[in-house]
């Protein structure tokens, strides 16, 4: 609820001339939220700006910029309505805010009230600041008590420095710290050649590893990336880099597995056979198989079992792949999965692999520079670059138009 809706108990938007004078009648005192200004305050920056400003390093408030004040019993009341010029805009008032309480309020609204003849007065709506403490013109703070804006002490300023920096680096390990461990995780390492590998998501479905590093898939990724965009201009080159070369490898290893899957199962229809695995998944254990055996030099592991069942097995990587219907087919069968190494395609996938290189030592660049960014962001080191992530933890803000 604003502080508008509080006191006149409408919508800012509805308020008339009326409304004021109904709401003054009511003799509502000065307090920590309410504050009763002259209109001809309007040209005076230094009166502005410390009652606005107060309000902003307390509690918030409501200024009524066109009400003139009275003193009943020492309770401050409202008296009377000052209407200004019809010329008083705003928009000047904005920029009297604007350009004199240093940092910048957010959220200040400021709502003019017409009479017939266009003078006006004003509604300023003052949250309570997120990045408070505020410093007003005459280059001092205040902040409310009761009815008074007074100085504020040198140790409440820190304080609330303090307390502002500490809330800003809470919001930034929100903004940066998870999404950036989720970063770290989602780069995948080439070395124990699962780029050459495949994973079966359906019974006749399989797909390659690829990788999404600079896909701004939620907001909070999408603030880091504009962070490390600004901020790490290299590290960002770096996962772009790394994130194409792996992708175009990935296509090109999907290709060949979709060529050589493709003419075996074309093979294998003419033989009396019965998967035990689905195609996909043995397609997926010869892929771990062939993975192993470029990468890591691990012998080709093919078994024919025909005594352990009653129709002979075909083992691939220790997982049993198909049961063949006919003994003398056994044999032949065999053959076809032996001679897979062997086929045209697995040059191809060697090249693949000679190509993938280069991401080894590139994973470790950008893994390592990402470790020291995380530590960056435990110690609350202020966000580097002028960036969306820095805006949105508050260390540093649009500037008002």
């Amino acid at each position: 609820m604003s502080f508008v809706q509080k006191f006149l108990l409408k919508d800012a938007s509805g308020v008339t001339g009326s409304d004021v004078e109904s709401f003054i009648q009511k003799k509502i005192e000065e307090n920590l939220n309410l504050d009763y200004t002259r209109i001809d305050a309007f040209n005076n920056k230094e009166d502005i700006t410390k009652e606005v400003s107060s309000f902003a390093n307390s509690d918030g408030g409501l200024m009524i910029l066109g009400v003139e004040e009275k003193d009943e019993n020492g309770h401050k009341v409202p008296d009377k309505i000052t209407w200004g010029r019809a010329d008083l805009s705003k928009e000047k008032l904005e920029s009297i805010l604007t350009s004199n309480v240093q940092p910048s309020i957010v959220g200040v609204r400021i709502f003019p009230i017409r009479n017939q003849s266009r003078e006006v007065i004003f509604l300023i709506d003052i949250p309570q600041s997120e990045n408070r403490p505020h410093m007003s013109s005459d280059h001092k703070y205040y902040r409310r008590q009761n009815f008074q804006k007074l100085p504020m002490q040198h140790f409440e300023v820190v304080e609330q420095i303090r307390r502002n920096e500490t809330i800003r680096r809470e919001h930034a390990l929100f903004l940066i710290g998870a999404p950036l461990d989720t970063l770290r995780e989602s780069i995948r390492t080439t070395d124990s050649g699962e780029i050459l590998s495949l994973w079966a998501v359906q019974p006749d479905v399989f797909v390659t590893y690829s990788t999404h590093l600079t896909e701004p898939d939620t907001i909070e990724k999408g603030l880091l990336l504009s962070h490390i965009q600004s901020g790490y201009s290299d590290l960002y080159r770096s996962l772009v880099d790394y994130e194409k070369l792996f992708n175009e490898i990935a296509k090109e290893v999907h290709q060949i597995y979709s060529i050589i899957f493709s003419e075996l199962k074309e093979v294998l229809a003419h033989h009396p056979i019965e998967w035990v695995s689905n195609p996909a998944t043995m397609m997926q254990a010869f892929s771990w198989t062939v993975a192993n055996t470029i990468a890591r030099n691990i012998q080709y592991d093919l078994k024919l079992n025909t005594t352990a069942t009653a129709y002979p097995l075909i083992a691939l990587n220790n997982q049993a792949v198909i049961s063949i219907k006919d003994q003398n087919e056994a044999g032949k069968i065999f053959a076809i999965f032996t001679s897979l190494p062997n086929h045209r395609e697995f040059s191809r996938l060697r090249e693949m692999w000679k190509k993938a290189q280069p991401l080894m030592e590139q994973y470790k660049s950008i893994n390592k520079e990402l470790q020291r960014m995380r530590i960056f962001v435990n110690q609350g080191v202020e966000l580097k670059g002028s960036c969306d992530a820095g805006i949105e933890a508050g260390y540093e803000k649009p500037i008002s138009m």
